[in-house]
């Protein structure tokens, strides 16, 4: 399983497979993505605000403290991706993703603002 270190402290990352439903909704309401959209379509998975949200939801099992706008607050270089036994170094949300559509999906206004009314 791959593995990522944020702030100093490292964490397993969960795949679409291991959500649970109140983490399905989390995601779907952060990203403006349906998991049945992850599925169908792979140019989703290399979206920042999916991948954000697929390791936002994996350190919230061990820290549920932390706030989608303090990880989000967070610079990527913040994200130090561990190798996993079989030497992969990638998490599998980062896959190629649709360069011309960077922020479609995103559920923001455009701003970088959440559009929900709702707070984590």
């Amino acid at each position: 399983m791959a593995k990522f270190e944020w702030r100093g402290e490292m964490y397993e990352f969960i795949g679409q497979d291991k959500l649970n439903w109140v983490e399905m909704d989390l995601f779907e309401e952060k990203t403006g993505v349906t998991t049945g959209e992850l599925s169908e379509d792979s140019r989703m998975q290399g979206r920042a605000r999916v991948t954000a949200a697929f390791c936002w939801l994996s350190l919230k099992r061990q820290n549920p403290t932390v706030t989608w706008d303090e990880f989000m607050g967070s610079a990527v270089g913040d994200l130090v991706i561990h190798q996993d036994e079989e030497g992969d170094g990638q998490l599998p949300a980062l896959a190629p993703s649709d360069p011309d559509d960077p922020l479609a999906g995103t559920g923001t206004d455009g701003s970088g603002s959440e559009t929900s009314g709702g707070s984590t």
